[in-house]
């Protein structure tokens, strides 16, 4: 480059003498025709001129050579820098190393089949489980519904779980266990997940308002429908046809048949029948039960699936029967 510089200069300072020589040249062709010099003086002057821009024209063709020449260095300056980035090797994303597998001193080669070290991405982070088939249905209808949520729950860390989201549908089902299998992704900014970790998912379709439920086990099987044992004022029971909806935490959902604050038999339903007559089961000291559950009124999640807990309310109680026979206690309304 410096050479280039100073052939720039060379070609300047011969360009500025081929200009004074035109300039006498043409001063000269004025004089000779009114006699005042020679013809030789004048032949001498062009002759000068000539060459002083035959002077350029090789100044600037030396230029150009030297500015190939200095690009061809470029170039080897390039490539030299090529060259020392591959004694460096950037990882292509940002997580968490492993055990090194090559350390200092050991000789490496490209393209080598033995990795150096593995990096774990722990930001976002992704988790794959698996639903049964029969739950495909619901859950590509709800899913671009607001309700629906991801939630992923560290065993032992219930109460603080991780929001993600649904990010893959895989295309097949697996044949073998009837299952398909789910991707969703979480920001996992906290770092909390960690690679490998076994977790549990919970798939929050949507929410059923104002639901009425009961205890699981106030829901008995009959022939044709579903049914229980409803506790009239004058504490005698009546066999009431019922339409469940989901079943979760140990509580079902009461679509038609049973109304908020009716009570129902939740133990002992094999020794009743139509008009029998009950009394509460009186709970044991210390044991903490509180009489049987009725059909309560509260907000849940009545669109679970993959093991979703999203209904809250409390563990069913026993009653104590009055001659093998029992009911539930009275239910309240939620929020």
């Amino acid at each position: 480059m410096a050479a280039v510089s100073q052939g720039r200069n060379v070609v300047a300072r011969d360009q500025a003498t081929a200009v004074n020589s035109r300039t006498i040249t043409k001063r000269d062709a004025v004089l000779i025709e009114a006699g005042v010099i020679s013809r030789e003086e004048y032949d001498n002057a062009v002759s000068k001129a000539q060459s002083d821009e035959a002077t350029v024209r090789a100044d600037e063709s030396s230029v150009s050579t030297l500015e190939a020449a200095a690009k061809a260095e470029q170039a080897n300056v390039n490539n030299a820098r090529v060259q020392l980035s591959y004694t460096s090797i950037r990882a292509p994303l940002n997580g968490k190393t492993g055990n090194l597998v090559v350390t200092a001193g050991n000789l490496i080669r490209a393209n080598d089949t033995t990795p150096m070290v593995t990096i774990t991405q722990e930001a976002p982070v992704y988790v794959t489980f698996a639903v049964p088939e029969q739950d495909l249905l619901r859950i590509r209808q709800y899913a671009d519904s607001g309700d629906f949520r991801t939630e992923v729950v560290i065993p032992g860390d219930e109460a603080n779980p991780a929001q993600g989201k649904l990010s893959l549908v895989d295309n097949t089902v697996d044949t073998t266990t009837g299952t398909i299998r789910l991707k969703a992704t979480l920001d996992n900014n906290d770092r909390k997940l960690y690679p490998g970790l076994f977790v549990n998912v919970v798939l929050t379709l949507g929410y059923q308002r104002e639901a009425v439920v009961v205890p699981s086990q106030a829901v008995q099987i009959g022939q044709d429908s579903s049914y229980v044992y409803a506790v009239k004022p004058d504490m005698t029971v009546e066999v009431r046809n019922v339409k469940t909806g989901t079943n979760v935490n140990n509580m079902t959902v009461i679509e038609e048949g049973v109304k908020p604050g009716e009570q129902v038999v939740t133990d002992g339903q094999l020794k009743l029948v139509p008009g029998a007559t009950i009394q509460p089961k009186t709970a044991q000291p210390g044991s903490g039960q509180q009489g049987a559950r009725s059909g309560n009124r509260l907000n849940g999640n009545a669109n679970p699936a993959s093991g979703a807990n999203p209904i809250a309310g409390g563990s069913p109680t026993s009653a104590n029967p009055s001659g093998n026979q029992g009911y539930g206690g009275k239910g309240k309304r939620g929020p």
